[in-house]
C-alpha cells in the first residue's frame, strides 16, 4: 500500500505522463516516447519492499504510436537509475520504518536525473535513432533494428554490425 501511495503521490511530479501500475509515460508529438518503470524486487516480502528505477525510450517506424502500453524492456535506449553517473544500480527500500516523506524527496531527485537522462540521451526521436544507428548504446532489441531497417535505415546498420562478431 506504502508504494503504491509512493507512485501516485510522483503522479504530481510527472504531469504530462501517463501512469499505468508501475509505469509512466510521456509521448512527445515527434513519435519518441520515455518510459520511468519502478521495478519492484521479486523476493519482496509484506514488511520489506525494495524497488529499482529503469528508463527507457521508444519509438516506432511512424509517429503514431501503435503500442500505446510499450514496456521498458521493449526500448532500444535504456538505463537504470544510479546512486552516481556510471555508479551502482540504485535500490530503495520501503519498510516499517521508512520515512516517506524522505523517500518521495528521494524520487523526486531521481526523476531529475532521469530528465537529465533523456535529455542528454533522445531530446528527439531522430536524436534516439542516431544515438542506436551510432553504436551509443550497447545493445538494441531485434524488433528495434527491423523497424529502423523499415525506416529506411537498413544500409547504416549493415555498416555498423557487418565486423562485429558482437550478438546482435
Amino acid at each position: 500500500a506504502r508504494f503504491k501511495a509512493l507512485l501516485t503521490r510522483l503522479r504530481g511530479e510527472l504531469r504530462g505522463w501517463k501512469k499505468e501500475g508501475q509505469n509512466f509515460r510521456f509521448f512527445a508529438g515527434d513519435g519518441l516516447c520515455r518510459i520511468i518503470n519502478f521495478q519492484r524486487n521479486q523476493y519482496n516480502t509484506a514488511k520489506n519492499l525494495e524497488f529499482i528505477i529503469n528508463l527507457g525510450v521508444y519509438f516506432e517506424k511512424s509517429e503514431t504510436i501503435s503500442n500505446q502500453r510499450f514496456k521498458e524492456y521493449e526500448c532500444p535506449l535504456r538505463t537504470r537509475i544510479s546512486q552516481k553517473p556510471s555508479g551502482p544500480e540504485r535500490w530503495w527500500a520501503i519498510r516499517a520504518d521508512t520515512d516517506m516523506d524522505a523517500l518521495f524527496d528521494e524520487m523526486r531527485d531521481a526523476i531529475e536525473q532521469a530528465q537529465a537522462w533523456f535529455q542528454q540521451w533522445a531530446p528527439s526521436k531522430a536524436e534516439a535513432i542516431e544515438a542506436a544507428l551510432n553504436g551509443q548504446v550497447p545493445m538494441v532489441p531485434y524488433k528495434t533494428l527491423l523497424a529502423l531497417v523499415d525506416m529506411g535505415y537498413g544500409d547504416r546498420i549493415y555498416e555498423h554490425i557487418k565486423d562485429s562478431t558482437a550478438p546482435i
